[in-house]
């Protein structure tokens, strides 16, 4: 089996380039055009010993509603070459993400690392800047 450490998971879902918006651009319909959705995420993976991975594994990246069990609603799994157990992805690369996938409460994040079963626990997906321009907060700033 294979361990992982999550070393730094960034949503930059919403986190997109800067770009020159005035407010009116912030309550429009299609402010969110520029934002790319992907996800960067990185991550350690070492043996049962500790000891760090080297070489190439298929890992499977899926995106859940809850943190145990629950609907997995969107997945994809890259080929993520991995030095001394690091490794560095965009989810989102292959199978695109869509706002629907966050529009609802809380989101984990679940791995699976070739043909062994999901590690536990599933990440926590968090909040970045960004996201507090979704339109219910920035109403509240008008």
């Amino acid at each position: 089996m294979i361990l992982v450490t999550i070393l730094l998971i960034l949503i930059s879902y919403l986190n997109g380039q800067t770009s020159s918006r005035n407010s009116s651009d912030l309550n429009s319909d299609n402010r969110n055009d520029n934002i790319p959705n992907k996800i960067p995420f990185q991550g350690r993976l070492t043996d049962d010993s500790g000891n760090p991975i080297d070489g190439i594994m298929n890992i499977t990246f899926a995106l859940y509603d809850a943190e145990t069990s629950g609907i997995a609603l969107w997945s994809e799994t890259q080929a993520v070459n991995i030095t001394n157990g690091l490794f560095s992805v965009v989810l989102g690369n292959l199978t695109p993400l869509s706002p629907n996938e966050f529009s609802d409460s809380e989101r984990w994040i679940g791995i699976t690392i070739d043909a062994d079963s999901e590690m536990i626990p599933r990440t926590k997906l968090t909040t970045v800047p960004y996201a507090f321009t979704d339109d219910d907060w920035t109403k509240k700033w008008q």
